[in-house]
């Protein structure tokens, strides 16, 4: 039964993620449902599934307890991240007189032809001041 519940938010997470990229509507809201469910399951999982049979098996229920809380730590960091994006910058403006000259040198070794076309046709579309070339 346990296994049936995990498996089935492992599905949830994984749609969720998937919906997320597409919808960015829902991806705080998914977050929010995230923080919900990991701080219920952190409440839940010291009061009813720590075994208390001996030492040893209290001393590793407690650690690999204090190992999810650092994941949750992590994971709230991440959120962190998205919940707040960083500002839209541009990148400055070059003058033909004062850029630099820059030299791009496509490295390659046995790519089919498709990519390597890609990757000039990129390359020769580069927005930069060619005054000086």
């Amino acid at each position: 039964m346990h296994y049936a519940i995990l498996m089935s938010l492992i599905a949830a997470g994984w749609v969720g993620s998937r919906v997320a990229r597409t919808k960015p509507a829902l991806q705080r809201p998914l977050m929010v449902i995230y923080i919900i469910a990991a701080l219920t399951y952190l409440v839940w999982r010291p009061l009813y599934s720590i075994p208390s049979a001996d030492r040893w098996s209290i001393t590793a229920g407690w650690l690999f307890y204090l190992m999810e809380v650092l994941g949750f730590i992590q994971v709230l960091g991440f959120i962190l991240l998205f919940w707040f994006p960083a500002p839209n910058r541009r990148a400055p403006q070059l003058h033909a007189e004062s850029a630099p000259s820059v030299d791009i040198f496509i490295a390659t070794y046995n790519e089919p032809i498709d990519i390597l076309e890609k990757t000039v046709v990129a390359a020769t579309q580069l927005d930069y001041p060619t005054d000086e070339v």
